[in-house]
């Protein structure tokens, strides 16, 4: 753009940084049937609950990895998330398997239940391997 002066802005990933503010986009169709978004910025205060989420998410992977056995059943991923229990509210909805993997839907909400966000943790046992990576995705139901 003329004449805009650039914005510096850092992005989540191995390097040490630390988020000041964070942003909302919404995405509206217009009448002339293009997409148009609107961006509102909010200070540290209002990304917390998603950081709360974000430390429940990485927390939950951890405590997965490093279980000896994938669960079976919802109550036993339950049982072996709910060590994650201070950080936040964990519920599981699913659990399925195939002959390599076995995935686990979640709920995870912030500590004051005002933001919820469904994850899928999907556990890869290669010949029962611990600790065994988890990808975590974010789903749009659970």
């Amino acid at each position: 753009m003329e004449g805009a002066s650039p914005k510096r802005a850092s992005i989540l990933g191995s390097s040490p940084t630390r988020i000041t503010s964070s942003g909302i986009f919404t995405y509206t169709l217009g009448p002339d049937r293009a997409w148009h978004v609107n961006v509102a910025t909010r200070e540290t205060a209002a990304c917390l609950p998603a950081r709360e989420i974000d430390a429940l998410v990485r927390e939950a992977g951890r405590i997965l990895e490093h279980s000896a056995d994938a669960p079976t059943t919802v109550t036993q991923a339950q049982d072996v998330l709910d060590q994650t229990r201070p950080l936040g509210r964990l519920t599981v909805r699913k659990v399925a398997h195939d002959k390599r993997a076995t995935t686990v839907s979640a709920l995870l909400t912030n500590t004051a239940q005002t933001v919820g966000q469904c994850f899928l943790f999907t556990l890869s046992r290669p010949a029962n391997q611990v600790p065994s990576p988890v990808a975590v995705t974010p789903a749009s139901s659970c």
